[in-house]
């Protein structure tokens, strides 16, 4: 009775897990709410899910989003605000508010040019618009100025959905924001390579390249073929290549290549980039220095990144062993005492 009563709570603790995944993947399926662009008149595309404006120096405008609720049941506190785009480091555009700093190239960024963040409450099935005010330089500015109004549900957590492991999920929201003065006039971006550096990224010792695009356009389908060698050297130590990279107007992003332990020395290198974008090419290359305190840092052992997941892959791996184990357990007595 014992290895019975054992087995079952085992199947128990199996499909109580089950269920809470369940439980918490049914919370992620939506956000409850929605937001959409209330377009002006000087919208360039009533089409594009987006706002794309045709502004001129000194004007002063407005630009709404609509929030609805979509809970028949809850009230919603959704924070929305304008936010600077940014580029990450995998090489994508990131439209939510991130800690980079401004770029040095950047005349203006969207949130400058805009009237602060509000909160507003929503009720059950109803909608918000929800306004800001901007002021374009008297100077104005060239090529674009990107970014989004980005919303938050900040409902409090007895309002949210809720795993028993308490798991609160919040869901964010954005629609692009693009203004320029003369849209049809493209500005050719332009490449930089400002620093290179041994770093430390997610755990992983890396030759850290920072990339810069110097000009206020956005463009994408970037190719990057990089390559670090000894200074005065030909031979290739390390190398990386990607493609389909994008870059935000007036952003930089940090390009890190893998540096396995006893490839790097110290001493002097050079860092050698070939870029591609449509008809653009860049040969950037930078000079750099590895001093025998980095190279010790660098072949340290590190703590991998977290895994905010892995304790779940890691319990159910353990569930699954037990069932495993009692199931042949349960075979062999059974198999006893047919003999």
């Amino acid at each position: 009775m014992k290895k019975q009563r054992y087995f079952y709570l085992i199947f128990i603790l199996l499909f109580s897990f089950f269920g809470l995944v369940s439980e918490t993947q049914a919370a992620d399926k939506g956000a409850g709410y929605t937001i959409a662009p209330v377009y002006p008149e000087n919208q360039v595309d009533q089409h594009l899910g987006y706002f794309s404006l045709k502004v001129t120096p000194g004007q002063r405008g407005q630009l709404a989003v609509l929030v609805q609720n979509l809970s028949a049941t809850k009230t919603k506190k959704i924070l929305v605000k304008p936010t600077a785009a940014t580029t990450t480091d995998q090489g994508q555009i990131n439209y939510s508010p991130s800690n980079k700093k401004k770029d040095s190239s950047a005349t203006y960024i969207l949130p400058e040019l805009f009237s602060k963040q509000v909160t507003v409450s929503v009720a059950p099935k109803t909608s918000r618009e929800v306004t800001f005010e901007y002021q374009i330089p008297q100077n104005g500015f060239k090529g674009q100025i990107l970014g989004a109004i980005y919303a938050l549900d900040q409902t409090s957590s007895s309002n949210q959905n809720k795993s028993q492991f308490g798991i609160n999920s919040k869901f964010a929201m954005v629609v692009g924001v693009q203004l320029s003065q003369d849209p049809s006039k493209k500005v050719a971006p332009k490449l930089n390579l400002r620093t290179v550096k041994p770093a430390i990224q997610n755990g992983n010792a890396t030759i850290q390249l920072n990339i810069q695009n110097s000009q206020p356009i956005l463009f994408g389908k970037l190719s990057l073929n990089a390559q670090i060698k000894k200074l005065g050297q030909q031979q290739v130590i390390l190398k990386r290549k990607v493609s389909n990279y994008q870059m935000a107007p007036n952003t930089n992003f940090n390009f890190n290549i893998d540096a396995p332990k006893s490839k790097l020395t110290a001493g002097n290198y050079t860092a050698l980039v070939n870029a591609k974008a449509g008809d653009y090419t860049w040969r950037l290359k930078r000079n750099f220095t590895i001093s025998d305190n980095q190279v010790h840092k660098l072949n340290q052992p590190q703590t991998p990144a977290r895994n905010g997941n892995m304790i779940w892959y890691i319990l159910l791996a353990v569930l699954l062993l037990l069932v495993i184990i009692v199931l042949s357990f349960g075979a062999r007595t059974k198999r006893r005492r047919r003999h």
